[in-house]
């Protein structure tokens, strides 16, 4: 791995303080498994580790840092993706700071945010490399992927880190992709959309249409109708329109014209997927006249943007995923630097795990979860606003409290719902879709998942997998796209 900076941390104590911890970081993995259980373990190991240090059991030791860099497409006020990232790094620095090098005066990752277009991402990962010597790099929005590729080729001692993409025999052995999905939590969300319209008809504004947009809009389409029939509604009957692609993940004023377009059409739930709070806040704007229009948060809590008019929303943690991949990265650094293990060897801890698909970290609502919790107990503050607090989930991936608006009966199903999936009872696109009650198919409401055209995509009992879940480029029955979009 590339050292920017002198430490005076040698081989003989790196390996009398590795000893103990590494014991002890094979302890924590075996006890907790991987996953969330394991990052906290082994910070928690590294905490007491450095504490060890810090009190001279092991003397003249300075604990070596690594310097880890963050890359957004948006800003980190968008209180949506770029937001939700953010509160990651800053994760990583309350939890693993005395392994961390210092940035603006206190021990914390770099970031670079704005980094639009995606090509721009060369410039900005030459920088964190040749610049600030940072040894791990998150590029962290999709169309990152090939050039982070192209740029882990050059910089083969830099570990790096692609969220929402995937692996193919050309991704670098230095490069993990890395996603938390948030497909069952549009799923919930659907649901209660479904019971609240009033029109049948629910819009969605996408940024792009690519398969994790896709199966986000099928998810909460199958939620809709679900929730429509929930209610005594015909789920045939109810529409999801999708607004022409907006082009760029973080675009408020094309937002707010295709939210307006929706509601002109009829729409009174609308969903999305861009990176502001803009589609909520328009939906709040017609609230405060009286117009029933609901939405939802998207990636961060943004009730406060919306307190009528938020539903409920998908909230995504991704601080105990930064954690775990910082941890591997840093003990991959230590072995390199401060034990002379080939790069090679040790770059075996990054590209051997998780074990069921290396180099490839997919977690969701029922594999990444400390515990059950009521939805109420499910959440932290994180941020004050001046229009109030903002909350992140305790889980890597949850929905938002429900809005009272929403009936008790309608709540209670989506939470029942929500703790199936988080056991991993039941799967948005396993079919069949069905009304669940007392742990009992009470309705069928779909046999088989068909798309627009007709054509069955999942039978009964079957569940699709991350592949054919990643590769998704085909859409539910229900699904009204928008001229232009063929399928």
């Amino acid at each position: 791995m590339s050292e920017r900076s002198e430490s005076n941390f040698t081989r003989r104590e790196f390996v009398k303080l590795a000893i103990s911890t590494g014991a002890a970081i094979g302890i924590a993995a075996a006890c907790f498994g991987a996953g969330v259980g394991t990052g906290y373990a082994i910070s928690e190991v590294l905490r007491k580790t450095t504490k060890i240090v810090q009190q001279k059991i092991v003397p003249k030791v300075e604990v070596p840092k690594i310097k880890v860099g963050f890359i957004y497409i948006g800003p980190i006020g968008d209180y949506g993706w770029t937001f939700a990232h953010e509160r990651g790094r800053e994760y990583v620095a309350e939890y693993l700071g005395p392994i961390l090098a210092e940035w603006k005066g206190k021990p914390q990752p770099i970031y670079i945010e704005k980094v639009f277009p995606e090509s721009r991402v060369v410039e900005a990962i030459q920088t964190l490399v040749e610049e600030e010597g940072c040894n791990l790099i998150f590029t962290t929005s999709f169309g990152y992927m090939r050039y982070t590729w192209e740029m882990a080729r050059k910089y083969p001692d830099v570990l790096f880190g692609h969220c929402s993409g995937y692996l193919t025999p050309e991704t670098p052995l230095n490069v993990v992709e890395y996603f938390i999905d948030e497909y069952p939590a549009y799923y919930l969300c659907g649901i209660v959309g479904g019971a609240m319209t009033k029109t049948n008809k629910v819009g969605y504004v996408p940024a792009f249409l690519t398969p994790e947009v896709i199966r986000h809009i099928n998810a909460f389409t199958l939620g809709v109708k679900e929730g429509a029939a929930l209610v005594g509604k015909d789920p045939d009957e109810v529409e999801v329109i999708v607004a022409p692609p907006l082009g760029r993940w973080y675009y408020p004023e094309k937002a707010r014209e295709e939210a307006e377009s929706l509601i002109a059409e009829g729409c009174d739930v609308l969903a999305y997927t861009e990176d502001s709070p803009t589609v909520l806040e328009v939906a709040e704007s017609y609230q405060r006249r009286g117009i029933k229009i609901w939405s939802f948060s998207h990636y961060s809590d943004m009730h406060v943007y919306g307190p009528h008019a938020c539903l409920t929303g998908q909230l995504v943690n991704w601080g105990p995923m930064y954690e775990e991949l910082v941890i591997r990265a840093y003990m991959v650094y230590l072995m390199h630097k401060y034990c002379n293990t080939p790069l090679e060897e040790a770059l075996r801890l990054w590209t051997q795990w998780p074990p069921e698909r290396p180099r490839d970290y997919w977690w969701t609502m029922h594999r990444s979860h400390y515990v059950p919790l009521t939805l109420k107990d499910a959440f932290v503050p994180v941020k004050q606003t001046p229009y109030g607090t903002i909350y992140q989930p305790i889980n890597v991936v949850d929905i938002w409290l429900i809005n009272p608006a929403v009936p008790e009966n309608v709540r209670n199903y989506v939470l029942y719902k929500r703790k199936l999936i988080m056991e991993n009872v039941i799967d948005p696109f396993c079919p069949p879709l069905a009304i669940i009650k007392n742990g009992k198919i009470a309705k069928v409401i779909m046999e088989e998942i068909v798309d627009v055209n007709g054509k069955v995509r999942v039978e009964p009992g079957m569940r699709l997998s991350k592949d054919e879940l990643y590769s998704m480029k085909w859409f539910v029955k229900g699904v009204i796209l928008p001229k232009g979009v063929s399928v």
